[in-house]
């Protein structure tokens, strides 16, 4: 059956390594393996050298992108009889997915659309009545996760088909830590809506507890000369290290050298951080924001609290470190969780659907 698809798969494409530009590789590599053609089409484009000086541009520079990425897209379309895309909200939606949606139609193409993010309920109260008429459009809905999948559901009545995000179970080898050290790490982008804020002033309180606690932050963003002056007002400097962006090849050997995820992020679907860590044995806390109940149930693979707790999110955390038993019980179950981000079951639900 894959050998005779023809999929474009339409996203952001690393670099920079976001959450969808990761989705998207993994996507392009394993189909390419399981004997799918996949043709990709980048909507983060690379800008042609000449004109390259756009790029300081900004409102040009998305005018830019756009028409780049819609000549990309009008090229790879008669090549497919399927169009995979991933999508975001707010800009991203109108400067990208919905051209491409009428571009898509006009080419007679069957568009699947995947849908991802933590504000897709504010997006779809405000700007419902205009997105709905191309959403109609559209053969079928996926999501990663069930938070998604109500959001549209309550929007609009229409049903989508879940299509977990993919973790590479063989990279994130998993280690029991029987005995947690202090060692805690988030690896999101640090902008405000991740709230890695929290998470510093989390572990200033962990740290009074525990004064052989490290912190490992992992990512880039505009935040990080705001987080890196907080870190030093909270004298907190030989203890904190900021990695910037780490390559997703390598994230692994991170994980493996930490021992609790941290996260403490306002908005969210279902991020990719809280599954590498369940494959890799760390204990996660995390707010529970967005989807992420949907796939952290609490006190059974993970622990939650509410947004924009601090103390509480120190709290589990030295509640992890006090109690063994309970960080173990909650890798385990974590680590059973995360078989259902295996290629194995995406593949099992996601090549049927191209077929159909």
């Amino acid at each position: 059956m894959s050998k005779s698809l023809r999929i474009a798969i339409v996203s952001p494409f690393p670099p920079p390594y976001g959450g969808m530009a990761i989705q998207a590789e993994k996507l392009l590599t394993l189909l390419t393996k399981s004997g799918v053609q996949v043709i990709p089409v980048r909507t983060n484009v690379d800008f042609p050298r000449n004109i390259a000086f756009v790029l300081k541009i900004k409102g040009v520079r998305t005018l830019v992108n756009t028409f780049l990425f819609l000549n990309s897209l009008h090229k790879a379309l008669p090549r497919v009889d399927t169009v995979y895309f991933l999508t975001g909200f707010f800009n991203f939606f109108f400067w990208i997915t919905y051209p491409a949606l009428l571009l898509i139609r006009m080419h007679r193409k069957k568009v699947i659309l995947s849908a991802h993010g933590g504000a897709a309920g504010i997006f779809f109260q405000k700007y419902g009545f205009l997105i709905w008429p191309i959403l109609k459009t559209v053969k079928t809905f996926t999501t990663p996760s069930g938070f998604l999948r109500d959001a549209f559901w309550e929007a609009f009545k229409v049903e989508t088909k879940i299509i977990p995000n993919i973790t590479d179970l063989d990279r994130f080898q998993f280690r029991e830590r029987r005995h947690v050290r202090p060692r805690l790490l988030v690896t999101r982008s640090l902008e405000k809506i991740y709230n890695v804020q929290c998470v510093i002033n989390a572990f200033k309180l962990v740290h009074a507890r525990f004064p052989d606690s490290i912190l490992g932050i992992a990512g880039d963003g505009s935040e990080r000369r705001y987080l890196e002056k907080l870190v030093s007002c909270l004298n907190l400097s030989s203890c904190v290290r900021f990695y910037g962006s780490v390559d997703h090849a390598t994230i692994h050997d991170l994980y493996d050298h930490y021992d609790i995820l941290v996260n403490a992020s306002h908005r969210d679907n279902q991020p990719l951080a809280i599954i590498e860590a369940f494959a890799s044995g760390l204990p996660v806390v995390s707010t529970g924001s967005g989807g992420i109940p949907y796939m952290l149930e609490d006190g059974i693979t993970g622990l939650l609290v509410k947004v924009g707790d601090c103390e509480a999110l120190a709290k589990k955390v030295i509640e992890i470190v006090e109690n063994p038993q309970l960080s173990l019980s909650l890798a385990r179950n974590a680590r059973a969780k995360s078989h259902e981000y295996s290629w194995q079951h995406v593949k099992n639900l996601l090549l049927p659907l191209f077929a159909s």
